[in-house]
């Protein structure tokens, strides 16, 4: 999530500077591999760069390459990556000129490298939606195009939906067009954010597109302005999260504190629903009796992905009963974090957002080492590459 708001940050910058840039994209992976289809980094002409493509190995490869792009107008790249399980894996991925089917090495990860400008920012569109108007985009993006299609259809050609508004873009071929209007209306698969299609062209042939349903970053409100909050502001912000406090200080005194913090809320002494974003996991530790009732009613008269209580059982449970909320523990994370020892307020701040990301993820939380089976469930999607 923090490479989306650098990447979005780093093309400002060169908009305003009125310089072109290049966008890679991961857009395919078999096998090992550290980043997924959706992962991108972008490139200025200097050779700055933000995001990433991989663990740090096919970085500079990929910027060289997308180096040659930028000076003036030119059609997208598709390069396709091998890493040999052996060797090492990524680290010693190279470049293999057929970007077609494995050759039976460990991994395979193909990228798609474009030029972007202010009138064509290429996927960069739908990433500046999502981060800075934190609203879900859905994305449709030609990888390759083979068996006889023309040039009315070429790698890097998308189509956009913005939350649940008409698609917009660049798909002028009638049954891709079609065939991406229904993937772009349709939910995301439950276990990732990305498929892979291959769809039938009007001309004949056919053209294989990367479909990303992208989300905002996570969202976080924290109902309270002391001092052990600040590391949790801190690492959430680190993460690329959307913070929010909700205090009983002023604006201005907040901010000294947060100044890194999203929004900031001075509630008084009662705080409502409507000051809590509807997506954000939300933390009660004000340290306040009266305070934290008020936060807590106010956050379980509406139905919430996650509600966190620092303190002991035996606290949380008066504050529910003074809430009216009695017999709802079920509802919320208390005591608030996963176990692992914390007992201080960067420690503790660790426990909790890696208990919102693991719920988030639909995940236990335990140690990867006695997890059975591969560490990610479905990397890689059953790829639907038969015409549709």
């Amino acid at each position: 999530m923090r490479d989306r708001l650098q990447i979005i940050e780093g093309y400002e910058a060169l908009l305003a500077a009125g310089q072109p840039a290049a966008v890679a994209t991961v857009v395919s992976v078999e096998g090992s591999s550290y980043r997924l289809p959706g992962a991108r980094m972008l490139v200025a002409g200097d050779g700055r760069t933000w995001g990433t493509v991989s663990g740090g190995c096919l970085e500079r490869d990929v910027a060289r390459r997308a180096r040659m792009l930028i000076p003036q107008p030119a059609q997208p790249v598709l390069v396709c990556y091998e890493t040999d399980d052996e060797d090492g894996g990524e680290e010693n991925a190279r470049p293999v000129a057929d970007p077609g089917p494995s050759l039976g090495c460990g991994g395979r990860i193909e990228i798609l490298i474009q030029r972007i400008t202010a009138i064509d920012p290429g996927p960069l569109a739908a990433l500046h939606a999502v981060v800075r108007r934190r609203t879900r985009a859905s994305l449709a993006t030609v990888i390759r195009v083979g068996s006889g299609g023309d040039d009315s259809v070429l790698p890097g050609a998308h189509l956009l939906r913005l939350g649940d508004d008409e698609p917009l873009g660049q798909i002028t071929d009638p049954a891709l067009h079609e065939a991406l209007l229904a993937h772009l209306r349709r939910d995301p698969p439950d276990d990732r954010s990305f498929d892979i299609h291959r769809c039938d062209l009007s001309v004949g042939g056919w053209a294989d597109v990367l479909i990303e349903w992208i989300t905002p970053s996570q969202a976080l409100a924290v109902f309270a302005d002391g001092h052990d909050v600040a590391p949790l502001v801190d690492l959430a912000k680190a993460l690329g999260w959307h913070v929010t406090i909700i205090g009983s200080r002023p604006v201005a005194g907040l901010r000294q504190s947060f100044p890194t913090a999203d929004q900031l809320i001075c509630s008084g002494d009662g705080p409502a629903a409507a000051d809590v974003p509807p997506d954000a996991a939300a933390i009660v530790m004000a340290h306040n009796f009266r305070r934290d009732v008020a936060a807590l009613a106010a956050l379980l008269r509406h139905p919430r992905g996650y509600v966190g209580v620092l303190g002991p059982r035996r606290r949380t449970a008066r504050l529910l009963a003074a809430a009216g909320f009695t017999g709802h523990e079920h509802r919320i994370h208390s005591p608030i974090g996963l176990d692992i020892g914390a007992d201080n307020p960067e420690q503790i701040a660790l426990a909790i957002v890696a208990e919102i990301q693991a719920v988030a993820a639909a995940r236990p939380g335990g140690l990867l080492s006695l997890r059975p089976g591969p560490i990610h469930l479905n990397r890689q999607p059953k790829q639907n590459l038969e015409p549709i």
